[in-house]
């Protein structure tokens, strides 16, 4: 059962780096599973309280060391990485609503490092069949922020864990890969993907006979020395190249531009995992492949959200 809790407190060709002009608002809400599950709310600022104001709105999903820096929250929550503060900078002054969802914190005991970067099938927090429970109930959340969000108007923004827990959100089916996702584990128009895990735990019947086809466009942002890319220790190409397989496969299944499901990838070349992080500036793809790729991949993702919003 969802139950809201709130506490108070341009695209360009180029994304620079911006200060802290958005503060968020904590707020909760109750998934399926019974969990209270953490959020931050970052809210443009022209919007009044009884206004007439709406806005379209990015759930945004942390990677495998969770919100905050060092991957400990402090008292007061303000550490939350600089990743996410430039993110939800960069789309509030699009006139976006920005929630970043808390998954870790309520699942870990107070002060234990929240770093779930050694995951796997059965072991820590699951992108696969925990994370998810948490979007649909943030997606509750902001269907009762009428006086606020724009109906419909919501899409996905993850990092690594998070971005193949938007992978699995928009999956069209639950993990068998057979029985159909119900309507109220839908309803996000489309999600951009940094750096995921494809493997997403061998659900959706394995990688090379995947069945994971997602209900809406997905665009995943790659990174070409990145073992989640590319994995040379893997037994055949299909293993080797996990993204790539699942997209192949959801082609097959029938995702398309046609139906607004297609699976799109871009690999950056050179680029690591967490390349978003990067904070160098970009010089040349040959001496600082993260930066440039952080620079290209920042103005796509916030095109596709855009285009994916509109």
């Amino acid at each position: 059962m969802f139950k809201p809790c709130i506490t108070a407190l341009l695209c360009a060709a180029t994304l620079p780096a911006m200060a802290w002009n958005s503060n968020f608002s904590n707020v909760s809400f109750e998934n399926a599973a019974g969990l209270t599950i953490p959020a931050k709310l970052f809210v443009p600022a022209g919007w009044v309280a009884g206004g007439n104001q709406r806005y379209p709105a990015v759930v945004m999903l942390h990677g495998c060391s969770g919100v905050y820096s060092y991957s400990l929250p402090n008292a007061n929550n303000s550490n939350v990485q600089t990743l996410y503060r430039e993110w939800a900078d960069r789309l509030v002054a699009q006139n976006m609503v920005v929630l970043v969802v808390d998954s870790f914190s309520p699942r870990k005991p107070a002060g234990q490092n929240q770093s779930e970067c050694s995951n796997g099938a059965g072991v820590g927090i699951s992108e696969v069949t925990d994370r998810p429970l948490d979007v649909y109930a943030a997606r509750s959340y902001l269907d009762s922020r009428s006086d606020l969000v724009s109906a419909g108007r919501m899409a996905l923004l993850g990092w690594s864990h998070g971005g193949s827990t938007v992978m699995t959100t928009l999956a069209d089916t639950e993990p068998d890969g057979t029985t159909s996702k119900p309507a109220a584990q839908r309803g996000f128009r489309g999600g951009v993907a940094f750096y995921p895990g494809c493997g997403l735990n061998s659900a959706y019947n394995g990688i090379t006979n995947s069945k994971w086809r997602p209900y809406a466009s997905v665009h995943i942002l790659a990174a070409s020395t990145d073992k989640l890319y590319y994995d040379a220790s893997k037994a055949t190409q299909a293993l080797k190249y996990p993204c790539t397989t699942r997209q192949d496969r959801a082609a097959q299944q029938g995702a398309s531009s046609l139906t607004g499901n297609e699976v799109q990838m871009t690999v950056y070349q050179g680029a690591a995992h967490s390349f978003d992080g990067s904070d160098d500036a970009c010089v040349n793809i040959a001496s600082t492949p993260d930066a440039c790729a952080k620079e290209q991949a920042d103005t796509a993702a916030l095109n596709r959200l855009q285009q994916y919003l509109n």
